[in-house]
């Protein structure tokens, strides 16, 4: 029989929950006949068996020998074949791996219908609200001269050198002193991250923000060489290290040298050392440099400002399996981000619910974002070639110091190319919406 002349699959579809549909298939008998004709027909070429030439065995005696296996493979090819036709009549796009109900127990009988079910998730289904023409704001790009001398003040704190001297410490400062301090409430062992925070010996503290260890500024201005200062330091809530955070430690600090820091003079010939001819021409690309990177700043604002003003309008459910992977994804990013930052594999188990609170709020984030762009991508038909794809991949290559050709076989191995054809797709589809809305100028707040 023509697979065209078949009878056709009975197909029922059930919503389970939002995004999540279950279909009961039934494979008619003349077609589950064909495929079991199929599979034994693979294992009579490569069967191997006494006395009957290679294609030649009996039907009977290959079921007999090798009846589970073909079992199998009839079911497979069922499963995979009516499931892909059941998605095609219904006009399904499966955003998860279709899961067989009972997989195991399903059995192919030649003569007999083949009934199966499936489950899976589908995409979100929403009114697209108005998405061209949205009027946007965006600052003007304004830099004074305070700004320009600021970053020159820092590029000079830089180049200072420091010498001892024979006073009280004062802001800016640099001081060798030796430390302990014993946390309040607590008696077991500090983590490795913690110990340096607690005891020191002759190590530097700078007399500037950023500190290191809260509020030493405060407790050391003021001391000379020799000096043992006492303070009781808190520790914010939100510290970086965990161990710490929202605690109180004892500090004995005793001051072994205080140092001044000697900035050196902005010259000319200093300027001509960066390559410009005056420090009127360093100030110029300071400047220039500044206003580049509020620019940047504004481009972004604007695109997160474009992308909120969608989501603020929309709401709907998201498919659960594609919620639960983007979550456990998202939560091995903050996991490897706290263990970069020297946190302890015990600190992040305590933490192990708020982390993962932060990362489905991120997670669901990230899949409406995902869910909107791709809606208005599909309406406006935005593609992404094979150029913009290499362009991608020779950026990143740069940036992890890795051949384009290793990152693009790294990234198809692991089934992360998607993630990349996805961005692409997404940027593109941010700068048409771009080049459609409304963007005002404001002027900018004042520094």
């Amino acid at each position: 029989m023509d697979n065209q002349t078949e009878s056709k699959l009975t197909i029922l579809r059930t919503e389970i929950e939002p995004c999540r549909i279950k279909l009961d298939v039934e494979v008619p008998a003349d077609r589950v006949n064909r495929v079991l004709k199929e599979a034994v027909g693979l294992f009579r070429k490569s069967a191997r068996i006494p006395g009957f030439r290679s294609g030649k065995t009996p039907p009977e005696l290959l079921a007999k020998r090798y009846g589970k296996e073909i079992q199998e493979e009839a079911r497979e090819r069922l499963l995979e074949q009516a499931t892909k036709e059941a998605c095609e009549q219904l006009q399904i796009v499966p955003e998860t791996n279709p899961r067989v109900d009972n997989h195991d127990a399903l059995h192919v009988a030649e003569g007999q219908s083949f009934c199966f079910a499936v489950t899976l998730d589908v995409a979100p289904t929403f009114d697209m609200p108005e998405y061209k023409g949205l009027t946007l704001s965006r600052e003007q790009i304004s830099v004074d001269d305070q700004s320009v001398q600021n970053v020159i003040d820092s590029w000079l704190r830089q180049k200072a050198t420091y010498e001892k001297v024979d006073r009280a410490a004062q802001a800016n400062d640099l001081l060798k002193v030796s430390y302990h301090a014993q946390v309040r409430g607590v008696e077991q062992n500090p983590t490795d991250a913690a110990a340096f925070l607690l005891n020191a010996e002759e190590t530097w503290v700078a007399m500037r923000p950023p500190e290191i260890i809260p509020g030493t500024m405060q407790a050391l201005m003021g001391s000379a060489a020799g000096e043992t200062r006492n303070a009781a330091i808190e520790f914010p809530a939100d510290y970086a290290e965990r161990s710490l955070a929202g605690r109180t430690a004892d500090y004995v600090f005793k001051v072994l040298e205080v140092q001044t820091a000697i900035i050196p003079a902005f010259t000319d010939q200093m300027a001509k050392e960066v390559g410009a001819e005056n420090t009127d021409q360093v100030r110029q690309r300071v400047r220039q440099g500044i206003e580049a990177d509020r620019r940047r700043q504004q481009d972004d604002h604007v695109r997160n400002q474009l992308v909120a003003a969608l989501m603020d309008k929309l709401t709907f459910p998201l498919p659960p399996g594609v919620l639960a992977r983007e979550s456990y994804q998202m939560l091995a990013r903050l996991f490897e981000h706290e263990l970069q930052t020297g946190k302890t594999e015990a600190d992040l188990q305590n933490r192990q619910k708020e982390l993962g609170e932060q990362a489905q709020k991120l997670a669901r984030q990230r899949l409406k974002r995902y869910y909107v762009l791709r809606r208005i991508a599909d309406a406006e038909n935005i593609q992404v070639d094979a150029p913009e794809i290499d362009e991608a991949l020779v950026a990143m290559s740069r940036a992890n110091r890795t051949a384009p050709k290793v990152l693009q076989r790294q990234l198809t191995e692991s089934g992360r190319i998607t993630d990349v054809v996805i961005g692409i797709r997404e940027n593109k589809t941010v700068n048409h919406l771009m080049s459609l809305a409304h963007v005002t100028e404001a002027a900018a707040k004042q520094e």
